[in-house]
């Protein structure tokens, strides 16, 4: 650039030209003939210039100044298109790393799960009342239900990276919800205490299950 100026250059004969005959940066430098052209990316935006020079007089003509032209955009495709494919790696990298949470997590219920399924399995053989089989199959449940919450937060992982995050609002009672969403947490954390301190009802239009998904993050 010369003068802050973001806009193609040339100059065959600076100490000639009345234009530039004073200009600091060539007197300093004894540069005579320059061509500069900015590199453009494709949405408009400026990120550089590609420049030439040389401190004896030159006869550019309109040719050579397309030539350079041309580079120009060879060098800010070529530029762009390294950017954007660090930008997929850096995606594909922080979807790799999702991946690897969502299974690491997604292990820990199924675990459980199957525990628990054994374990009420051998107690109705051994013929165990209902009533000792509820508590585990309400924990089965609560367990079943968090696995399936985990693999919807990996399906909508994959649907932002492909088409962004649609919601499906409807009514909602956020304290029904939240009561629900209490019930697993103590079926699946049972040292812990919950209270859950709410009107009775607290009327809402929202996606349900995105809300739920807000909630129990906060747990």
């Amino acid at each position: 650039m010369v003068g802050g100026a973001v806009a193609p250059l040339r100059i065959n004969h600076a100490s000639a030209d009345p234009r530039f005959r004073e200009h600091p940066g060539l007197l300093q430098h004894g540069i005579e003939s320059y061509i500069a052209v900015p590199l453009i990316r494709r949405d408009g935006s400026y990120f550089g210039t590609l420049c030439t020079l040389d401190p004896q007089p030159a006869e550019l003509t309109d040719a050579d100044f397309e030539v350079f032209h041309l580079l120009s955009q060879l060098i800010s495709f070529e530029l762009e298109a390294d950017e954007q494919q660090q930008r997929r790696a850096a995606e594909v990298r922080a979807l790799e790393d999702v991946i690897a949470i969502a299974a690491h997590d997604l292990r820990q219920p199924l675990t459980i799960l199957l525990g628990r399924a054994e374990l009420l399995a051998r107690k109705a053989r051994r013929g165990a009342s209902v009533d000792e089989l509820v508590p585990g199959l309400d924990g089965i449940v609560a367990q079943a239900r968090r696995s399936t919450q985990l693999s919807e937060a990996l399906l909508d992982v994959a649907q932002i990276e492909m088409d962004g995050l649609s919601l499906s609002p409807s009514q909602v009672d956020l304290v029904d919800l939240a009561r629900q969403i209490l019930d697993d947490a103590r079926t699946t954390m049972p040292a812990r205490a919950f209270l859950l301190d709410a009107p009775p009802t607290i009327p809402l239009f929202a996606d349900e299950r995105r809300l739920g998904q807000v909630l129990r993050n906060l747990i």
